[in-house]
């Protein structure tokens, strides 16, 4: 791995040097294990499936009194010449191999999916510290920052007036993180994260997974934990933790557009920089917001009613957690008290006459429901957030969000009152599906100051459909994605 312009950081450049050490397959290093009381000439090398293996040759004579158990019952080290120390813990071993082939030399294998630099035999202690996040991603898995649709304004690269920007800056809690992507060589991406002051490790792994659930949202590309965790304060010791979770996702329903338009159009689709920052911010105080702009990246991975199901479980999510409420008119389907109470009075007098003609466990059901009655259905109450932001919903719109409970229930959605009537179920279901994804992040990106433009799949998905059945098929491929501003939504561009 090698840098492809210098950075404004220049611990950058150190980092991608030590792991560009890692990487080279024929370093000879040492490997200890303590409880054999032996040393071994070993190589490591990284994985396609990004663990790390560490080869090893056990002599002849040695191999007798060899036991490969001490692998899981201590961890063991890797010296490298230069004087690099790793520690790797039996709690990482994802497999151990080894081959025995007559009289030759026995050949060894141990894969790990984790290692860190040697600093505490039970586990790193992690304390207060400038952090940095090294994030590893293939470059089939994600979406690239320059490629995002996020207007970028500033650069990593030590040429502050390169035209190559890469770089997001925001404020949280008082403290001024970076969020990048370093242009490196080799099939991954590589995305940063740090802290420019002092912060609690806990702290900064939640200030991560807000940035990391904001890019899900905004590109569909969910960029997992695989990578290096580093401490960089410069009067401690240096800590490294690398570690790798199968965690990664691409959605094909990223939520702001990244494509090519003509004129200005395509500059009015990207999302501006503050408001990533807004969202991070948003993000980084519920947290589970963050797990629902996961939903929403895996509602775009998964497909038929999986995708409706997991996207209203998303926008649920988000309406109750982000609180909106007019509590000057309370979710009642009638306001007025008087009519409401003299509502509930007479059912219960009505249904007192047959007490004793039915069991008491449904007489006290039936009550129950009775002091519920004036309260919205759960698709009415998903309207609320909207109308209180001033996202103004079409019927379409609507009738997806009636929809939710055909998705939580195993079912499919039916045709109401002749909308989408002239679809086949699997369009329907796709349609529904993809603009409850869209719904729930309107409210996200509302919330954090965007009065933007976002991607109508379902809407895009139905103009196509027209041209293909009145042979227009020479339009399709010129036909972006259609798509609904949040400021007065049912405005069609």
């Amino acid at each position: 791995m090698q840098l492809n312009s210098n950075s404004i950081f220049k611990e950058d450049e150190a980092m991608i040097q030590l792991f560009s050490i890692f990487e080279k397959n024929d370093i000879i290093w040492k490997l200890s294990i303590p409880q054999q009381s032996a040393v071994f000439d070993a190589k490591m090398r990284f994985l396609e499936n990004g663990n790390v293996q560490i080869d090893f040759i056990i002599p002849l004579n040695i191999f007798e009194k060899f036991n490969m158990n001490s692998f899981f019952d201590s961890p063991v080290w890797l010296l490298e010449p230069m004087g690099t120390k790793l520690l790797f813990m039996w709690k990482n071993i994802v497999g151990f191999n080894i081959s025995i082939d007559n009289n030759n030399p026995i050949r060894a294998n141990v894969e790990y999916s984790s290692f860190q630099t040697d600093n505490n035999l039970k586990g790193i202690h992690w304390q207060e510290g400038k952090y940095a996040i090294y994030n590893l991603v293939n470059k089939d898995k994600a979406i690239s920052i320059y490629t995002s649709g996020i207007k970028l304004e500033m650069t990593s690269n030590s040429d502050q007036n390169s035209q190559a920007k890469n770089l997001l800056s925001f404020e949280l809690f008082g403290m001024q993180f970076c969020f990048y992507e370093l242009p490196v060589s080799g099939n991954k991406l590589l995305f940063v994260l740090k802290s420019q002051k002092i912060l609690h490790h806990d702290e900064f792994l939640n200030v991560r997974d807000a940035v990391i659930a904001a890019y899900a949202l905004i590109t569909g590309s969910f960029l997992g934990s695989s990578g290096y965790l580093i401490s960089l304060l410069k009067d401690k010791d240096f800590i490294l933790e690398y570690t790798n979770n199968d965690d990664v996702m691409i959605s094909n329903c990223p939520l702001i557009d990244n494509g090519f338009y003509k004129d200005d159009f395509e500059e009015k689709l990207r999302l501006p920089a503050n408001i990533f920052g807004n969202l991070v911010n948003l993000l980084y105080q519920k947290e589970p917001l963050r797990r629902a702009c996961l939903l929403i990246t895996q509602a775009g991975v998964a497909k038929g009613i999986t995708r409706g199901s997991i996207a209203a479980v998303a926008l649920e999510t988000i309406a109750e957690q982000m609180g909106i409420k007019n509590e000057n008119e309370p979710c009642l389907l009638i306001k007025d008290k008087n009519i409401a109470s003299q509502l509930k009075y007479e059912l219960k007098k009505g249904l007192k006459k047959i007490k004793g003609k039915v069991d008491k466990a449904i007489y006290d059901k039936l009550m129950s429901k009775i002091g519920q009655i004036n309260q919205l259905p759960n698709a009415l109450k998903l309207e609320d957030p909207f109308r209180i932001l001033g996202i103004e919903l079409n019927d379409e719109e609507k009738y997806c969000l009636d929809s939710r409970n055909f998705f939580l229930h195993g079912t499919f959605p039916k045709p109401k009152n002749k909308i989408y009537i002239n679809l086949n179920q699997y369009d329907l279901v796709y349609i529904v599906g993809t603009r409850l994804m869209m719904l729930g992040g309107i409210l996200l990106l509302k919330k954090a100051g965007y009065n933007g433009s976002v991607v109508d799949y379902g809407y895009t998905f139905v103009i196509k459909q027209n041209y293909l059945f009145s042979g227009r098929y020479n339009e399709i491929r010129k036909t972006g994605y259609a798509h609904r501003t949040i400021a007065s939504f049912n405005d069609v561009k």
